[in-house]
């Protein structure tokens, strides 16, 4: 190429609009809505790393060449952030899509040792360690990786897992993991072995059926969704049963179809669920406070939300599964 072509390149891509992003518009949606006081808003639907933003060189190779492979998201699970980045399990597409917002660029992870990679990916969290870590109900494990993406190792394999789905940790580096076909929730060290597990399936207070997401609060209280009894569970450090909320046996349950839980900064619960099409809201005692998001395909709305992640600054991203994007809210602060 000639460096007299580049100019003309560039008035092509200003003029084609080459590199603009599949974004929703943005029109201002708050919840509760008014009059009452906004308590979130919605941001912006993200479809794939072209929404990152391209810079110049970049949309000039795209131009060329054509934009890469596999950008938008297949079928989305499960996510994760640590405020810069965002992790989503693209179970459509057998992989872990990281969008790196300072750097503007994508990375996927989906490639194991000895040809082996990502089967059914469904959800992804940073640990302590700052490695990352992929429940896989096709491999019947947790793949961890290293911060550079390279495997480490899989967890649980010898028949420990069937369908592994929530994790989180303990302040004292203990992973908990949700096996949903199990009904139960297996401990792990941080060397990757059993330690124990706790619940079983049945209908008393600490048995599960059908358990899926998982969150630890600050103080130490276990929550996890136990979605075919439209309940969250409580338990202790100890895993002794502390209650539940969420169904409600005078009316219909609050929680019909749940599927994740993440916890704000104030100690507020989110509970997404998947009939509902919504994101419910509760405080620390299973109060219903308020509740965003609707059916549809416009801006706020879902079809099929599953993972949520909060970040420190409020921001409020939701997998909106069938719609294949993530969207992103945030906690408007008075």
């Amino acid at each position: 190429m000639t460096n007299r072509l580049l100019p003309a390149l560039a008035v092509l891509l200003i003029m084609s609009g080459c590199g603009s992003s599949a974004k929703l518009a943005n029109p201002v949606r708050v919840w509760p809505p008014p009059p009452a006081p906004p308590v979130v808003q919605f941001e912006e639907a993200i479809y794939g790393s072209a929404d990152l933003g391209y810079g110049f060189w970049q949309k000039i190779q795209n131009f060329l060449f054509g934009k890469p492979a596999g950008e938008r998201l297949g079928k989305p699970y499960g996510i994760c952030t640590d405020d810069t980045r965002w992790y989503i399990a693209d179970t459509g597409g057998d992989r872990v899509l990281i969008l790196d917002w300072d750097q503007r660029k994508g990375r996927v992870i989906s490639q194991l040792d000895q040809g082996r990679r990502l089967i059914e990916p469904v959800n992804v969290a940073i640990g302590p360690d700052g490695k990352t870590y992929v429940a896989d109900t096709g491999l019947k494990g947790i793949a961890r990786f290293l911060p550079d993406g390279s495997f480490d190792m899989l967890i649980g394999d010898d028949d420990q897992l069937q369908s592994p789905v929530g994790m989180a940790w303990l302040p004292d580096g203990r992973l908990l993991v949700v096996d949903s076909k199990l009904h139960r929730v297996a401990v792990y060290g941080s060397d990757g072995h059993l330690l124990t597990t706790f619940g079983e399936f049945g209908d008393q207070p600490g048995q599960f059926y059908h358990p899926l997401g998982i969150a630890i609060s600050p103080e130490g209280v276990i929550y996890i969704v136990d979605a075919f009894h439209f309940t969250v569970q409580k338990f202790d450090s100890r895993f002794g049963y502390l209650g539940d909320f969420g169904h409600d046996e005078r009316a219909a349950a609050q929680l019909p179809r749940p599927r994740a839980v993440g916890i704000d900064a104030d100690g507020r619960i989110y509970i997404t669920d998947a009939i509902r099409h919504m994101v419910l809201v509760f405080n620390s005692e299973g109060t219903l406070l308020y509740t965003f998001g609707n059916q549809g395909t416009g801006a706020g709305e879902f079809r099929l939300p599953a993972g949520i992640a909060i970040g420190e600054d409020g921001e409020v991203l939701v997998v909106d599964s069938l719609n294949h994007r993530i969207l992103k809210f945030q906690l408007v602060r008075g």
